[in-house]
């Protein structure tokens, strides 16, 4: 919390607006306590003189962004997140964390890319990883038919990843190959014994994301699997997670995952739908509330 500051002045600087003249929406990880939230909205109000404050949950904004109010968010970026809403009412049970996610895949691929001579270790280096990752990697339909076709023939495998467009120092390769990595860095997503951890498996807290809801509303549910996060856009992970999702409930269940190619940014696009709503100010915390009321104001948000 000491950077935020810091953090929101540039932000405000950056954006070349006044923050005394906006209201602002902050989107915020499931498990921010309440001291945090507190914490978060004096500061806005009280050193940057905002006209009010909306705190909201990451997950529900995603699940805005495809006109929903009911769902089971699946929120991938460097990490993973599972949340199911009903009503516009996260279902705690259900709720799900991992530490893997879009890191873990990038750590999967680098290591595969050492052991074909190539060095990234730096956290600039890193990045140029995660680029090699969105740019060349995929999710397998069926991880061990396609580790048998590599395994017979590798070339057909090969992505060459161009670099060129970078400033890179020098001895850095422009041009990186990638082979085995493409395919079996992202598995640990749907199989984590591939990255050997012990950790459940993503459609393994989807399924039970889903059982942790109302029993007359888990049909819906199947039926609105929301997806987020950039990690989500690797090719091939809409197919694979539909396909084992469907084999965990009875036939009679429609699975359908809704995948909206602008996944990347669906919090914000969550975001800016809730701002244009008529109610927006009124979710809000005002400055004269804020001032009146203190810290109980947070009452106000489920």
């Amino acid at each position: 919390m000491s950077l935020m500051p810091g953090l929101l002045e540039h932000i405000f600087k950056m954006l070349d607006v006044d923050p005394v003249q906006f209201w602002v929406m902050v989107s915020t990880p499931q498990n921010l306590s309440t001291k945090m939230k507190q914490d978060l909205v004096n500061m806005l109000i009280e050193e940057f003189s905002v006209c009010g404050v909306k705190l909201e949950n990451q997950a529900l904004l995603s699940l805005y962004s495809y006109n929903m109010q009911s769902g089971v968010v699946v929120d991938i970026g460097d990490r993973l997140e599972i949340v199911p809403v009903t009503e516009g009412y996260i279902v705690e049970g259900g709720v799900a964390r991992q530490s893997y996610g879009g890191t873990a895949v990038a750590e999967s691929l680098n290591k595969t890319l050492t052991e074909l001579k190539y060095s990234y270790f730096t956290d600039v280096e890193q990045l140029l990883v995660r680029h090699i990752m969105e740019k060349s990697c995929y999710v397998a339909s069926d991880f061990k038919e396609e580790l048998n076709q590599y395994n017979e023939d590798p070339a057909s495998f090969q992505e060459t990843v161009d670099l060129s467009a970078f400033d890179l120092p020098q001895g850095c390769h422009k041009y990186v190959r990638t082979d085995l990595g493409r395919f079996k860095s992202s598995e640990g997503l749907l199989n984590t014994e591939v990255w050997g951890l012990d950790s459940p498996s993503l459609p393994k807290l989807l399924h039970a994301a889903i059982q942790a809801c109302p029993m007359d509303s888990r049909r819906e549910m199947c039926r609105s699997i929301c997806l987020s996060g950039g990690t989500t856009l690797l090719p091939g992970f809409v197919e694979r997670l539909r396909s084992q999702i469907s084999q965990m409930v009875t036939s009679s269940v429609t699975v359908q995952i809704h995948a909206s190619p602008y996944r990347y940014h669906s919090a914000y696009i969550g975001a800016c739908i809730l701002a244009n709503l008529p109610i927006f100010h009124d979710v809000c915390i005002s400055q004269k509330e804020w001032r009146d009321n203190g810290a109980k104001s947070i009452q106000k948000w489920p």
